[in-house]
């Protein structure tokens, strides 16, 4: 019998996106990083808890609907994706390692095992 990946996928994914929020918080805080305070920082803060809040309600709660399954990792795509653009602008380079660490836990998450089910909009 094979055991799927979603669970170990979205807990790699909410881990990496709580590397992220401490990095965010880490740049929000300090004024050596020269985007203290900004709202920008402020910003990948709420998106990088949210991304592990999402993640976790993926990988852990079987009874979710497949249309909010598949809302919620597009969600979460497009979460990683614009963190990661952010970070890149910003010269963030432990946030951007994050994303894109993120990206391949969000495709293992995605169409690994875990994400084929049977009427999956229903």
């Amino acid at each position: 019998m094979r055991r799927s990946a979603a669970p170990a996928a979205a807990l790699g994914l909410a881990a990496l996106a709580v590397v992220g929020l401490a990095a965010a918080v880490y740049s929000y805080f300090t004024p050596a990083t020269g985007i203290d305070g900004t709202p920008g920082a402020l910003l990948v803060i709420v998106s990088t808890t949210l991304l592990a809040g999402a993640a976790l309600l993926i990988g852990f709660v079987a009874a979710l609907p497949g249309w909010v399954r598949v809302t919620l990792l597009t969600l979460c795509l497009l979460d990683v994706l614009g963190t990661g653009l952010a970070a890149y602008f910003l010269q963030a380079w432990v946030l951007l390692a994050a994303m894109a660490l993120a990206l391949l836990a969000w495709l293992v998450l995605a169409f690994g095992g875990g994400a084929r089910r049977e009427g999956a909009f229903s």
